[in-house]
């Protein structure tokens, strides 16, 4: 098994973590991209939380959409639109 985990920034920069990230950026509004370094043998897990102050992020929500052995797609938003926020990661797989 292996376990990557990371701080990505609002703007989908990583701001710390495991180094087996490639690269993270965002795609669009509240839209992240994270491609991992070394891909898994098969689909990963994938969890993601929202990060900030809670009086700025009460009502944000993440949703990962899509999860390959090559990287993970997820989105947050307000239960009206999507919106850019910080996030914790964390994917684990077989290698």
């Amino acid at each position: 098994m292996r376990q990557i985990s990371a701080f990505i920034d609002r703007n989908g920069n990583k701001q710390w973590g495991t180094p087996d990230i490639c690269s993270s950026r965002k795609i669009s509004e509240g839209t992240y991209l994270i491609e991992f370094q070394q891909p898994f043998s098969q689909n990963p897990v994938a969890t993601a939380t929202i990060y900030g102050s809670p009086w700025q992020t009460f009502n944000i929500s993440v949703a990962i959409i899509e999860v390959s052995p090559y990287h993970c797609v997820y989105l947050t938003s307000t239960p009206d639109y999507p919106v850019d926020c910080g996030t914790m990661v964390m994917i684990m797989g077989e290698e």
